[in-house]
């Protein structure tokens, strides 16, 4: 099994990690504390250890990205 964390999370940690989580109602993974959506690097972490399907896995990030987007749009629009 190879986990790709960039912090060198160790499978123990990632499966802490996880329990910080939950699947919304439109089957996207998000943090309990923030609802912000994990990146790419854990929600792969998260997959390798069966913990999320790869639908959930690639809706979230197709979902984080559209909201990160949808932040900076924002940002930028009231920053002038």
């Amino acid at each position: 099994m190879r986990l790709i964390n960039d912090l060198g999370y160790s499978k123990e940690r990632i499966e802490k990690e996880f329990q910080d989580t939950f699947v919304d109602t439109d089957g996207i993974l998000r943090w309990m504390t923030n609802l912000q959506i994990p990146f790419d690097d854990l929600l792969a972490d998260f997959r390798t250890l069966g913990l999320i399907t790869e639908e959930v896995q690639l809706y979230s990030n197709l979902v984080r990205e559209k909201e990160t987007d949808e932040f900076w749009e924002g940002y930028f629009a009231n920053a002038n």
